[in-house]
């Protein structure tokens, strides 16, 4: 286990007619991230062999452990964590904080040692993913549980789970699971007649869907979590920090499964490859909203239907479809 010197008397602020700057490190091997810790979350306690750490607090007050020590840190200060030493942050406030990160040595994503982790992990090596269920959830007899958000569960998400139900039954009946709920319905709210008519233009029946409310459980249950947009996306996390992993844009995981040419067919085991694979390359592809179309009139539910139904079709292709040999074949 190499020594790694803490590099904070190197580092500096300089005044300069325009203002300031500050250095942290100098033509040295270093790996920069921006952590955010969403409110009453932590990341794991964890060691590392191969490099050091060193924390600055952007915004937010922010629990740091570093050995036996545990403190709360404001915006500013700093923490160095040496090689070897168990460490952890957290965030105990009502509003999420941000920490620069930077790591001195060899980065290598696979040199974490958890310690304890509130997502179960076992050791894996993403501090922003899950698989914390992937025992429970790997039965291959169990149908793949995809569940779709929007806000009121009555317009967007109400019709992309019809629409994979139904698609999804015609390829292989029984081996997908699809509900959907909505991070803003109200129990009057009711499916407009213009999502009625979509369906009925796509053989999509809407008229037993009733709207509910999503809560943790729901994304908790799922294997897939497609969102209607980016902030739908980030309230699941907010609620599940740990379905990290497995929630994506609608838009975003066609375009995924797409370049990464993946195939899964009916196969649950390869679904769930495939997510896993997805959440390693979300940086390739640039997901679009899916746009709110409620109360705006008939235009407006046709472009929410031209963003969403070739995404939903890109995903239902993947279903009814295998790589056999290099070769794509039908499911």
């Amino acid at each position: 286990m190499s020594t790694i010197p803490d590099p904070r008397s190197r580092m500096f602020l300089e005044h300069r007619p325009w203002g300031t700057f500050e250095q942290f490190s100098l033509n040295e091997p270093t790996t920069v991230k921006i952590i955010t810790v969403l409110a009453g979350q932590r990341l794991s306690l964890q060691t590392h062999e191969g490099r050091a750490e060193f924390w600055r607090v952007i915004d937010g007050a922010l629990d740091i452990t570093v050995g036996e020590r545990t403190w709360r840190a404001g915006s500013g200060e700093t923490a160095w964590i040496p090689v070897g030493v168990q460490h952890r942050l957290g965030n105990s406030s009502g509003q999420p904080g941000r920490v620069l990160e930077i790591a001195f040595g060899e980065f290598d994503e696979d040199d974490i040692h958890r310690l304890d982790d509130d997502y179960a992990r076992d050791g894996r090596p993403h501090e922003d993913g899950d698989f914390a269920d992937e025992g429970k959830l790997a039965d291959s007899a169990l149908p793949l549980r995809i569940h779709t958000i929007c806000t009121g569960n009555i317009c967007r998400s109400a019709f992309a789970a019809g629409y994979l139900r139904a698609r999804l039954g015609e390829i292989a009946p029984d081996r997908f699971e699809v509900a959907s709920s909505g991070t803003g319905w109200l129990d009057h709210l009711e499916v407009p007649a213009e999502i009625h008519a979509l369906g009925a233009d796509h053989d999509v029946p809407m008229h037993e869907h009733v709207g509910r409310y999503a809560v943790a459980e729901h994304y908790r249950a799922a294997d897939l979590i497609l969102t209607a947009t980016r902030e739908h996306r980030q309230q699941v996390l907010e609620s599940v920090p740990a379905a990290m992993n497995r929630t994506f844009l609608i838009t975003e995981f066609a375009a995924l499964l797409q370049t990464l040419d993946l195939h899964p067919g009916a196969d649950r085991a390869a679904w769930l490859d495939a997510i896993k694979t997805a959440a390693t390359q979300r940086a390739r592809v640039v997901p679009t909203d899916v746009p709110d179309p409620y109360r705006q009139g008939r235009a407006a539910y046709d472009e929410m239907a031209a963003t969403m139904i070739p995404a939903l079709d890109r995903i239902v292709e993947r279903a009814g479809s295998v790589v056999v040999e290099g070769v794509v074949q039908p499911g």
